[in-house]
C-alpha cells in the first residue's frame, strides 16, 4: 500500500482510482507471497486503500513528502538513534518550516498489541 501511496504522490496530478488500484496490483504480485496470499493481502489492502483515496486524495498536495528517510539527520532520543521513513509529511505553511507527519498503518491494531513497548 505505501508502494501505491508513493507512486500517487511522485505523479504530480491525481491518477484515476482504477489506474491507482492496477499499480497497487502491480507492485503487490511482484512479492514472495504465494498465490493465496497476494488475494488475501489484495483483498484487504485495496479496501484500506479505497478508504485513504476517498478521505484523503483532495488533501494530497504537491509539497508532500512520501517515504522520507530521516536517518541522516542523526536524531536520538536518550542516546538512542531514531531512523527510519516517513510516510508522508505535508508542509503547513508556506514557509516550509511546519509539517504534519502522517504514518500509514495497513495492519490493524490489534495485530501490534504487545510487539510495541516503552522503556522507562
Amino acid at each position: 500500500m505505501h508502494m501505491a501511496v508513493n507512486y500517487l504522490k511522485k505523479q504530480g496530478s491525481l491518477p484515476s482510482w482504477e489506474y491507482l488500484l492496477q499499480v497497487y496490483k502491480n507492485e503487490l504480485y511482484k512479492s514472495r507471497l504465494d498465490i493465496a496470499g497476494k488475494e488475501e493481502l489484495f483483498d484487504h489492502g485495496s479496501k484500506r486503500l479505497e478508504h485513504f483515496w476517498k478521505k484523503e486524495k483532495d488533501l494530497l498536495v504537491p509539497v508532500s513528502l512520501t517515504e522520507y528517510s530521516f536517518s541522516k539527520f542523526d536524531i536520538e532520543i536518550n542516546g538512542v538513534p531514531l531512523t527510519g521513513k516517513i510516510d508522508r509529511m505535508d508542509y503547513t505553511d508556506a514557509n516550509r518550516t511546519t509539517a504534519k507527519v502522517v504514518d500509514y498503518k495497513t495492519s490493524s491494531p490489534d495485530n501490534l498489541s504487545g510487539k510495541i513497548s516503552e522503556k522507562k
